[in-house]
């Protein structure tokens, strides 16, 4: 018996005319050697039922848009393939199968004309499936299942990723046809296939976008984070309940702000919507929403038509959902079959604010007072949202990536004679209109003269309302965000043209310590001790401008780092801007030291993790007095030169890294080293031809050419 074959190539062609014409090819010879038939099911009893069931498709398929697609010929016939083809040879008697399917884009022409190829692979997986159940676990019926010709090995990540998705798909649709519910392992192996397909191909089922060319986050990134929930409470039995965020009032007045949905909610569901639950099945990772019923005339009226269950259903992907108002006798249902099983609820602290998190709560919760578990959930998520999937990473890419090129379009536009908020209004502009990106990160900084001084500028109190002036030195620290995936960038740069002397020594001091720390962060090290190699080098840079005199050991022994950079290096990132999990029971405490002790984390760096380096050294005179005041800080001072410093205000630069393996990978994409500031602020291009810093490891990338809002694409620039 002939296997099924997967045949690939990079452009359309004919192996033999499927009509009475023939084309024209002028070397056959080249043309066998292009085209190669290989085996692609698993040899045994599972390829065997596999080849058997894929042989009988035409008459076996319930797709429409499958039977216009095949041709169930009783004699041999080869095919035009476009992109991907899939030929059945098999013999089924006296019969022979040979199948057409085109997997050109959706917007082409051709596409409007023809069956999809995940579709019609779908089905006939899912025939193959309803055949032999065990094929998908057969050993080694993956690794045989598709091949690639030699010229095309660049096709293989991609492909190979759809197929194994839709393979996925086939057997969960199998399953539920004998009324059984897919496994945990195999609702991860289906998250983790659509996330990567999504990547490597930019195919994509239920989403978030925000239209036009904005990016498009797969809801299988909730899914993914949901099973990930699942394997690390597999110890416990029952339901994880969640509560997301409610529409909030300003005051006593009907005004709604625009609402942001609860951090946790996000991470489990991505819902966009107010006032809803989720529920996920700690044995099966089924997940459920409840949402409010908003049925009603003047919701209607006023609001738009309430979306229905079934809507939400494909929306956000999930298993189910019903109103709100039915979740006491569904969750009563979810934990009656089993004594042990219990309800379990997010509640902790967060080490930033000090506040906690609520666990949800509803009409006639109290029923479930006996069931619940208030201590297991809240850390169990937090230390799963210290590091990133590669979906995340992605979302985070795009928004690292609208945010950078907003920052280098307020960098060229700063002039003496604006004022601070125009800054910070025209960055939102762009962030919004180029990137989709509705809401900001944080509160935006955007802090000239002396005022980079001031830490958290831009508040009510000081709202970013100063003239820009001639030799001012600017502070802009703004991130937006995106499915509520932060950014947290800060560029420090002159407002005049070019930098005075100073600038130079401050700037390159701090670029420094960026540098230093981001070549030295890996997984395993300390993050306290990227901290103090950052303040190291801001020490060493001061001395040699003059501004300080004595041993760096001894200055760091005293703590004089804490005077020039009274913050921390950096932070968790994620859909926090500082995210959760910095201190955590089983990781280390916060350190007790001056400047140490305003780390936001002290863990061991991880690989997945996303962190901030910013690095940053001002001159605030409630500081520099104190420290003229102490003996023990004083004796490596200047203060002649340090006198000159007053009133300059500070540096501060921001990246968002992604700890990988090996070290990091820099999302941020703006002007740094003093010739990228000067470039951009004449009126250069961003981003440049050449990397005038290759040592910050930025990972440059650009929109996607050939997929409208698909994952951001890598691009190579030369070193200067």
């Amino acid at each position: 018996m002939r296997l099924p074959v997967i045949i690939v190539a990079k452009q359309p062609c004919f192996l033999k005319s499927t009509t009475s014409a023939t084309p024209a090819l002028k070397d056959r010879r080249a043309m066998r050697r292009f085209w190669t038939l290989l085996p692609a099911a698993a040899t045994g009893a599972g390829g065997a039922a596999g080849a058997a069931a894929l042989c009988k498709l035409g008459s076996r398929t319930r797709c429409a848009g499958l039977r216009k697609a095949a041709a169930v010929e009783h004699t041999r016939r080869r095919v035009r393939i476009g992109g991907i083809g899939c030929v059945s040879a098999s013999r089924c008697k006296s019969h022979r199968t040979a199948s057409w399917f085109d997997h050109a884009r959706p917007t082409s022409g051709r596409a409007k004309r023809k069956t999809h190829a995940g579709e019609a692979i779908q089905a006939i997986l899912h025939i193959t499936c309803s055949q032999n159940t065990t094929l998908l676990t057969h050993p080694g019926f993956l690794e045989r299942f598709v091949f690639f010709l030699p010229a095309h090995r660049a096709s293989m990540p991609s492909l190979r990723s759809w197929l194994l998705l839709a393979l996925l798909h086939a057997q969960t649709e199998a399953l539920a046809a004998r009324g059984r519910m897919p496994s945990l392992a195999d609702r991860r192996s289906i998250s983790e296939a659509e996330c990567r397909t999504c990547l490597e191909t930019g195919q994509i089922g239920a989403k978030y976008d925000q239209g036009l060319d904005t990016y498009r986050v797969p809801m299988a990134l909730h899914a993914l984070n949901r099973a990930r929930l699942c394997d690390r409470m597999k110890a416990h039995r029952g339901v994880v309940l969640v509560q997301g965020g409610d529409q909030q009032l300003r005051y006593d007045t009907d005004h709604e702000p625009v609402f942001r949905q609860e951090s946790y909610f996000q991470w489990l569901f991505g819902v966009s919507e107010p006032g809803c639950y989720g529920a996920v099945n700690l044995q099966d990772g089924s997940a459920t929403l409840f949402v409010p019923d908003l049925r009603s005339e003047a919701y209607e009226v006023f609001c738009g038509r309430a979306p229905s269950c079934a809507a939400f259903v494909e929306k956000y992907a999930v298993d189910a959902c019903y109103f709100t108002g039915s979740l006491q006798n569904w969750l009563a249902d979810a934990i009656a079959t089993d004594d042990t099983a219990k309800v379990y609820l997010l509640h902790g602290r967060n080490s930033d604010s000090g506040n906690y998190a609520a666990p949800a709560s509803f009409d006639g919760d109290d029923v479930f007072r006996e069931r619940r578990d208030l201590t297991t959930l809240f850390d169990a998520i937090a230390d799963l949202r210290t590091r990133k999937t590669a979906a995340e990473v992605e979302v985070m890419r795009y928004v690292n990536w609208v945010s950078s090129m907003a920052h280098s379009e307020v960098m060229r536009y700063a002039r003496p004679g604006q004022m601070e908020y125009q800054l910070e209004s025209l960055f939102m502009h762009h962030t919004y209109t180029h990137g989709g990106c509705r809401h900001m990160a944080y509160t935006c900084i955007c802090a000239c003269g002396p005022n980079p001084a001031v830490l958290h500028y831009g508040h009510a109190g000081a709202p970013n309302a100063r003239l820009l002036k001639e030799g001012d030195q600017a502070l802009l620290d703004m991130g937006a965000e995106y499915h509520c995936y932060a950014s947290d960038i800060t560029c420090s740069f002159p407002i005049s043209s070019d930098f005075t002397s100073d600038q130079i020594l401050v700037h390159e001091a701090v670029l420094a310590a960026q540098v230093a720390v981001i070549g030295a962060l890996k997984p395993g090290v300390a993050w306290p001790d990227m901290h103090r190699l950052a303040e190291r080098t801001i020490l060493e840079h001061l001395t040699r401008g003059g501004v300080l005199a004595g041993d760096i050991e001894e200055m760091l022994a005293a703590d004089l780092g804490s005077t020039f950079m009274p913050h921390g290096l950096g932070h968790l990132i994620g859909l926090d801007t500082h995210d959760v999990g910095g201190y955590l029971d089983g990781n280390p405490d916060r350190p007790q030291r001056p400047g140490l002790n305003k780390l936001r984390t002290a863990r061991i760096v991880e690989e997945g993790m996303m962190l901030t380096v910013e690095p940053g050294c001002y001159f605030i005179d409630r500081l520099l007095d104190d420290a003229l005041k102490d003996p023990s800080l004083a004796k490596f001072l200047n203060a002649d030169r340090l006198r000159e410093f007053r009133g300059f205000g500070g540096v501060r630069l921001e990246d968002d890294v992604l700890v990988r393996a090996d070290g990091v990978e820099n999302l941020s994409l703006c002007p740094r080293t003093v010739e990228e500031v000067r470039s951009v602020k004449n009126g250069g291009s961003w981003p440049p031809v050449a990397d005038a810093c290759p040592a910050l490891r930025r990972a440059w990338c650009a929109p996607n050419p050939t997929v409208p809002g698909g994952p951001m694409k890598r691009v190579r620039l030369p070193g200067a």
